[in-house]
């Protein structure tokens, strides 16, 4: 993998891009802005090829501006992130290396509403929130080249695995196992030692220092991306089970696809679901480094539970991910509309991007929906693990909890064919897809099936 080739690729293809005007640079960066559902928190300054980031940082700290703190540049591309004053922001449109000018947005994860939230556990009465499955009562062990039987919470598993409706409460894996393969799940956080996982992760990568960063209320880091019991102040944020959750659908021992494939965390947002778009990028190259480095030649998917990923800086991330070799997989969002409309979001096509059906083999009210979205799986009332201990459950909602049914069936189909490239993959899940299958898509590609 020739990743210094592809920065400098990325790096061609900025700068082939034409020097916008003073008043366009203007323009992008209010649309983009206007794109942000939860506001921004700086700017990413896109810079031509042959321009040097200490360079252009040296000509912006002449102008002494208070705010220009937090800056973050990238090894990928030539984009530097930073908060600036409305003096130095006026610079920066008319400087001559500056080819691109978006809002850094704020981005929070995107749950359905937890009020809704069937909780139940596992062959038992439900006696709090969370669900104590320390006997693994209900949940059947799966073996290779066999099959598991389902409990109701595992539906999804049930659905993917064939083409017709009526399930079987069986999920017949054979030896599509995921082994050999890495999900880099990009989240909020992953309880590596819960029993879904235990013995199949290793610890990732926080974008930001551990602690609270103080940017958004609750925004508390953790270590290379690991959730502990010691994490306190991280374990009582009301979203803190998401990223543990996705992981363990997408490659959980009992309630995943892919049950041998390797998770690897990757904090790109605060325990408590916020970040920005800048830490995301920030995610996905580190992510990408890392699968050179420590799992080189192995197929690897980046999940990503995460919507609103949307313009230039973070199509450019896309690409670079997906040239190094990753598939991509990415949640629709739960706002119940058609997103596709919005020419940012329009500008994403490397990921595979994900909306939510229910059991009874419909489009969820709350999933996104348009002709950017590229396939449909479970997302209603779907079992995981959370990070409040070692053998807890939760069933959640959300485009968040189908993204990992297609990551773990990408891992799965990677595995057994490490020819495909990452970008195809797609492709070949978008063929495998059993079309006409959901009620009200007008004809939308539906459930993935996984043998």
């Amino acid at each position: 993998m020739q990743l210094a080739a592809l920065v400098v690729a990325i790096a061609s293809s900025s700068g082939m891009r034409r020097k916008l005007t003073a008043d366009e640079l203007l323009d992008e960066f209010q649309s983009s802005r206007h794109s942000c559902a939860h506001g921004s928190v700086g700017i990413l300054i896109g810079l031509t090829s042959t321009t040097t980031i200490p360079h252009f940082l040296a000509r912006l700290s002449m102008s002494f501006d208070p705010l220009l703190d937090s800056i973050r540049s990238f090894k990928m591309f030539n984009v530097v992130a930073a908060s600036v004053s409305n003096n130095t922001f006026m610079q920066i449109i008319h400087d001559p290396d500056v080819i691109m000018l978006e809002a850094d947005c704020i981005l929070q994860l995107d749950q359905v509403n937890t009020a809704h939230t069937e909780l139940h556990s596992i062959g038992g009465q439900v006696g709090s929130e969370l669900v104590d499955a320390s006997t693994r009562s209900g949940l059947s062990s799966p073996r290779n080249g066999e099959q598991q039987h389902l409990t109701s919470g595992l539906w999804g598993l049930d659905r993917i695995d064939q083409r017709q409706a009526n399930g079987d409460r069986r999920f017949k894996f054979g030896n599509a196992t995921g082994d050999g393969a890495v999900i880099y799940v990009i989240d909020n956080g992953v309880r590596i030692t819960h029993q879904e996982l235990k013995g199949r992760t290793t610890k990732g990568f926080s974008v930001r220092k551990a602690g609270n960063a103080g940017r958004f209320a609750g925004d508390v880091w953790t270590r290379f991306g690991v959730i502990t019991d010691g994490d306190v102040s991280c374990l009582v944020q009301r979203k803190v089970h998401h990223g543990t959750h996705c992981a363990s659908v997408a490659a959980g021992t009992y309630v995943g696809v892919a049950k041998n494939a390797t998770v690897v965390p990757v904090q790109g947002l605060s325990c408590s679901g916020s970040g920005s778009t800048s830490d995301v990028v920030s995610a996905i190259q580190w992510s990408v480094y890392d699968a050179a480095k420590r799992f080189e030649g192995q197929p690897f998917i980046i999940s990503m539970s995460i919507a609103g990923m949307a313009g230039n800086a973070m199509k450019a991330s896309f690409e670079f991910a997906s040239q190094a070799g990753a598939t991509i997989v990415l949640a629709a969002g739960n706002d119940g509309a058609d997103v596709c409309s919005d020419k940012q979001y329009s500008l994403i096509v490397d990921p595979i991007i994900v909306g939510a059906t229910d059991s009874g083999d419909r489009l969820t009210g709350y999933s996104n929906i348009g002709e950017c979205i590229d396939i449909l799986a479970p997302g209603s009332s779907i079992l995981g693990a959370v990070a409040s201990c070692d053998q807890c459950y939760q069933t959640q909602y959300g485009t968040s909890m189908a993204v990992p049914h297609v990551a773990g069936a990408a891992a799965a189909l990677r595995a057994l064919a490490p020819g495909l490239l990452g970008h195809e993959v797609s492709k070949v899940i978008k063929c495998m897809a059993t079309t006409n299958a959901i009620a009200n898509t007008n004809g939308h590609s539906g459930i993935l099936p996984h043998g």
